[in-house]
Protein backbone atom coordinates (compact mmCIF):
# COMPACT_ATOMS: atom_id res chain seq x y z
CA UNK A 1 0.00 0.00 0.00
CA UNK A 2 1.54 3.53 -1.13
CA UNK A 3 0.33 5.92 1.74
CA UNK A 4 3.01 8.69 -0.22
CA UNK A 5 -0.14 10.81 -1.32
CA UNK A 6 -2.60 11.32 1.45
CA UNK A 7 0.57 12.38 3.71
CA UNK A 8 1.49 14.65 1.17
CA UNK A 9 -2.26 15.94 0.98
CA UNK A 10 -1.97 16.00 5.03
CA UNK A 11 1.29 18.05 5.35
CA UNK A 12 -0.42 20.51 2.47
CA UNK A 13 -3.48 20.81 5.04
CA UNK A 14 -1.16 21.53 7.55
CA UNK A 15 0.06 24.34 6.02
CA UNK A 16 -2.85 25.65 5.31
CA UNK A 17 -3.94 25.31 8.98
CA UNK A 18 -0.69 26.99 10.20
CA UNK A 19 -1.32 29.99 7.08
CA UNK A 20 -4.74 30.39 8.92
CA UNK A 21 -3.54 30.99 12.42
CA UNK A 22 -0.89 33.20 11.48
CA UNK A 23 -2.92 35.28 9.31
CA UNK A 24 -5.87 35.48 11.90
CA UNK A 25 -3.03 36.23 15.04
CA UNK A 26 -1.71 38.82 12.54
CA UNK A 27 -5.41 40.05 12.08
CA UNK A 28 -6.19 40.00 15.56
CA UNK A 29 -2.71 41.89 16.19
CA UNK A 30 -2.82 44.89 13.56
CA UNK A 31 -6.57 45.37 14.39
CA UNK A 32 -5.69 49.43 14.61
CA UNK A 33 -4.35 49.06 11.20
CA UNK A 34 -7.41 48.52 9.44
CA UNK A 35 -5.99 47.81 6.07
CA UNK A 36 -4.12 44.85 6.75
CA UNK A 37 -6.57 43.47 9.43
CA UNK A 38 -9.46 43.07 7.10
CA UNK A 39 -7.74 41.28 4.53
CA UNK A 40 -5.25 39.15 6.70
CA UNK A 41 -8.53 37.91 8.87
CA UNK A 42 -10.06 37.21 5.46
CA UNK A 43 -7.08 35.10 4.41
CA UNK A 44 -7.00 33.41 7.41
CA UNK A 45 -10.90 32.57 7.00
CA UNK A 46 -9.62 31.31 3.25
CA UNK A 47 -6.90 28.91 4.51
CA UNK A 48 -9.30 27.69 7.14
CA UNK A 49 -11.37 26.55 4.73
CA UNK A 50 -8.55 25.59 2.23
CA UNK A 51 -7.27 23.24 4.89
CA UNK A 52 -10.60 21.27 5.40
CA UNK A 53 -10.39 19.25 2.10
CA UNK A 54 -12.97 16.52 1.17
CA UNK A 55 -15.65 15.61 4.12
CA UNK A 56 -12.59 15.93 6.66
CA UNK A 57 -13.14 18.21 9.46
CA UNK A 58 -11.34 20.97 10.31
CA UNK A 59 -7.98 20.96 13.17
CA UNK A 60 -7.56 22.69 16.07
CA UNK A 61 -5.37 24.71 14.71
CA UNK A 62 -8.21 25.99 11.31
CA UNK A 63 -10.17 26.33 14.16
CA UNK A 64 -8.18 28.51 16.34
CA UNK A 65 -7.20 30.75 13.23
CA UNK A 66 -11.23 31.55 11.76
CA UNK A 67 -11.67 32.72 15.35
CA UNK A 68 -8.66 34.79 15.53
CA UNK A 69 -9.93 36.02 11.76
CA UNK A 70 -13.18 36.74 12.44
CA UNK A 71 -12.43 38.73 15.54
CA UNK A 72 -9.74 40.99 13.99
CA UNK A 73 -12.40 41.42 11.32
CA UNK A 74 -14.65 42.47 13.75
CA UNK A 75 -12.20 44.82 15.84
CA UNK A 76 -11.02 46.02 12.13
CA UNK A 77 -14.43 47.11 11.24
CA UNK A 78 -14.94 48.72 14.64
CA UNK A 79 -11.50 50.73 14.41
CA UNK A 80 -12.25 51.91 10.61
CA UNK A 81 -15.64 53.07 11.97
CA UNK A 82 -14.66 54.67 14.93
CA UNK A 83 -11.90 56.43 12.70
CA UNK A 84 -14.39 57.84 9.57
CA UNK A 85 -16.70 58.91 12.66
CA UNK A 86 -13.62 61.24 14.50
CA UNK A 87 -11.99 62.64 11.30
CA UNK A 88 -15.18 65.28 11.22
CA UNK A 89 -15.25 66.13 15.11
CA UNK A 90 -11.09 66.56 15.07
CA UNK A 91 -11.08 68.67 11.90
CA UNK A 92 -14.12 71.15 13.84
CA UNK A 93 -11.51 71.18 16.67
CA UNK A 94 -9.29 74.36 16.50
CA UNK A 95 -6.44 72.68 18.39
CA UNK A 96 -6.14 69.95 16.31
CA UNK A 97 -6.66 72.20 12.73
CA UNK A 98 -3.97 74.33 14.53
CA UNK A 99 -1.83 71.46 15.09
CA UNK A 100 -2.09 70.37 11.95
CA UNK A 101 -1.80 73.36 9.89
CA UNK A 102 1.78 73.61 11.40
CA UNK A 103 2.75 70.47 10.61
CA UNK A 104 1.55 71.06 7.31
CA UNK A 105 3.18 74.22 7.35
CA UNK A 106 6.41 72.54 8.07
CA UNK A 107 6.21 70.07 5.49
CA UNK A 108 5.30 72.03 2.45
CA UNK A 109 4.83 75.41 3.56
CA UNK A 110 1.02 75.55 3.42
CA UNK A 111 -1.83 75.56 5.89
CA UNK A 112 -3.80 71.75 6.01
CA UNK A 113 -6.63 73.25 4.12
CA UNK A 114 -4.83 74.74 1.66
CA UNK A 115 -2.63 71.92 0.64
CA UNK A 116 -6.03 69.89 0.24
CA UNK A 117 -7.79 72.71 -1.71
CA UNK A 118 -4.48 72.38 -4.58
CA UNK A 119 -4.04 68.76 -4.09
CA UNK A 120 -5.95 68.00 -7.14
CA UNK A 121 -4.07 71.02 -9.37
Amino acid sequence: MDYQPNMEQQINNDKFSIASFVCGLLSLVLCCMVFFSIPLGALGILFAILSRRSNRQMNLLSKVGIWLSVVGILYGVFSFVRIVREIPVLLNDPAYVSMLDSYYEQLTGQTFFEYWENYGN
